[in-house]
């Protein structure tokens, strides 16, 4: 078979990265051939054999400077046509038996799902976080947990400030989960894999195509893992107090029951969540 992994980074950046290329291993390892597409970028790995199809750099974090570049940087994220250039030119010289999208917001944008369904390729896409049902990707208000936009639409982000506390960012945000749900831009894809239920539910709870949300547990398999004795340690704060508190996998979750040890104190700073946000320490 023959995979066509489209991520707008292609070097170990994040967790999404590091998942792309360890699934690249084990399907050549399998017998796969497997090749990449991605945005031009100066640490991808080398050599990239479509690197000459790549939409060139662009840097959003920070913004670029200048009310002209900015702008052609909103513009790339609503659509690129030089990524959808790119790779249809990579799936035509490739092709591929399926193309297996990964992080493809703003850089790259989910325009390279055209240049699949054209080129009439089926098309995967693994979610590694909330952004098709939270514009800003992290389901959080500043330090809140926040489910405005999954339960009342994109534009509550206006409301939230949730980018940055930023207006004008949140709004570019907005606009583009906005655009990209009523151009149905995310249609071609024919599976959006989760990694866990949990996602899974948000997205269906947001109407992310439900009937199309499959889990697949990263290079787990659940069915297998057994309740562990090993302790746990974490520091909990649920009124502004630190508490070192230990848990173990078989024990009630964090908030209800707990071995605590007699340290407790402020001037440990953190968020909340729901009363008791756990913050883990090793050695501890």
């Amino acid at each position: 078979m023959r995979v066509l992994h489209v991520n707008k980074f292609l070097y170990r950046r994040g967790g999404a990265e590091g998942y792309l290329f360890d699934l690249a291993a084990l399907q050549r390892a399998r017998g796969d051939e497997v090749a990449y597409f991605g945005m031009t970028h100066p640490d991808n790995d080398s050599p990239q054999r479509y690197g000459h199809f790549f939409p060139p750099h662009v840097q959003l974090e920070p913004p670029p400077p200048g009310i002209a570049k900015r702008a052609a940087a909103v513009g790339r994220m609503l659509h690129s046509p030089a990524s959808r250039r790119g790779l249809a030119k990579a799936i035509a010289d490739f092709r591929p038996d399926v193309v297996h999208a990964h992080n493809v917001y703003h850089q790259l944008s989910p325009s390279v799902l055209r240049a699949a369904a054209d080129a009439g390729v089926p098309c995967v896409l693994t979610m590694h976080d909330y952004k098709l049902a939270c514009p800003s990707y992290q389901l959080l208000a500043g330090r809140a947990i926040c489910d405005a936009c999954v339960t009342g639409g994109p534009w509550q982000a206006l409301r939230t400030r949730c980018k940055d506390g930023s207006l004008g960012h949140s709004a570019v945000l907005a606009a583009e989960t906005w655009l990209h749900r009523v151009t149905d831009a995310y249609g071609p894809v024919r599976a959006f894999i989760s990694p866990s239920r949990f996602l899974a539910d948000v997205m269906a709870k947001a109407g992310v195509y439900p009937d199309r949300l499959r889990v697949v547990s990263h290079f787990v398999d659940g069915s297998v893992i057994a309740p562990s004795s090993s302790p746990v340690t974490a520091w909990c704060s649920p009124d502004g107090w630190w508490t070192k508190r230990v848990w173990t996998l078989s024990s009630p979750p964090p908030g209800s029951v707990g071995s605590a040890s007699t340290w407790r104190g402020r001037g440990r700073p953190g968020p909340s969540w729901s009363g008791w946000r756990p913050r883990l320490r090793p050695g501890w």
